[in-house]
């Protein structure tokens, strides 16, 4: 199995509205084992995006990989 960092491609959306003038915070949606990422289409919903201007960015984790190697 693979261990972070690994991340070789990503999906990123942009604030409602967004203004390359402002700054905006960045929110990571990381996938659990299922490969679904219920936060990121929480997170794209249109009432949040438009309540919460923020980037999302949901990177993208090859088959069998773990964003952390929890010790046993």
């Amino acid at each position: 199995s693979s261990t972070f960092p690994f991340v070789g491609s990503y999906f990123l959306m942009k604030p409602e509205g967004y203004d390359p003038k402002r700054s905006y915070p960045l929110v990571v949606a990381l996938h659990g084992v299922s490969s679904r990422i219920y936060a990121a289409e929480a997170l794209a919903s249109p009432a949040f995006r438009k309540s919460y201007p923020v980037f999302v960015m949901v990177p993208v984790a090859p088959p069998r990989a773990f964003w952390a190697t929890p010790e046993n």
